[in-house]
């Protein structure tokens, strides 16, 4: 179970002289994680009657003829959690080093626009807005719906733990917008509404007839006229 039982060359290394270790993805020893599972990769140097790795001091999982053993332990309770790799060679053992990973409580995942109060009014067509987000303790991707038409999915490269991204130039229309952010993998969401403000209309100048351009420079004439005596 869990192990890679093939032997392509078995004179590869003396048989008297073998070896087990920790290959990764395994945790170093002393690692502080998030994560509520805790993946365990051992390894031999040559193909051995039999190797098996003890979690909390249990024997979870072993194989036969094989030089390469791995076991996933998931839904891991908080705390401290140790394991080791043992290879059988007839009569003789190898044994790792044991190794210790402590599981802490993360952070409540939360997801929130930055000062969605700053955005209430707004003249421009569109506008820059800002989302921060904890998601330890994987990066995220997040999802902008504006008014239920447009969709943008952010970098996650910028969506890590207390990680800020920024929308740029999202589009308004006059009136009321709703933008909601969401985080699927999360299982988050949370939701900013904007009133864009409508745009004064330009007060333009009446349209002039050329022809009676004279005729109105001689009232004016004839006004001045008046007044001066």
């Amino acid at each position: 179970e869990g192990c890679n039982a093939s032997c392509t060359n078995c004179s590869e290394a003396s048989q008297s002289d073998f070896n087990v270790s920790f290959v990764p993805p395994t945790p170093a020893d002393g690692n502080t994680t998030y994560y509520r599972y805790i993946f365990v990769n051992a390894s031999a140097n040559v193909t051995v009657s039999q190797m098996k790795i003890e979690f909390d001091g249990v024997n979870v999982t072993n194989c036969s003829d094989c030089k390469n053993i791995y076991i996933n332990e998931t839904g891991l309770d908080l705390g401290q959690h140790t394991f080791k790799a043992y290879a059988l060679n007839d009569t003789r053992t190898r044994t790792t080093k044991q190794r210790t990973v402590t599981i802490i409580e993360g952070p409540t995942n939360k997801l929130m626009f930055v000062k969605c109060d700053a955005l209430i009014l707004a003249q421009s067509a569109t506008v820059k807005t800002e989302l921060w987000v904890s998601s330890q303790p994987t990066c995220s991707q997040v999802n902008l719906t504006v008014n239920n038409k447009t969709s943008i999915l952010s970098d996650p490269a910028t969506m890590c733990k207390d990680g800020i991204t920024t929308f740029s130039n999202v589009n308004l229309k006059e009136g009321r917008n709703v933008l909601v952010a969401s985080v699927d993998t999360l299982g988050l969401e949370t939701t900013c509404e904007i009133k864009r403000l409508k745009s004064p209309k330009a007060v333009s100048s009446p349209d002039i007839n050329p022809i009676l351009i004279p005729f109105l420079l001689l009232g004016i004439l004839i006004l001045y006229r008046k007044r001066g005596k």
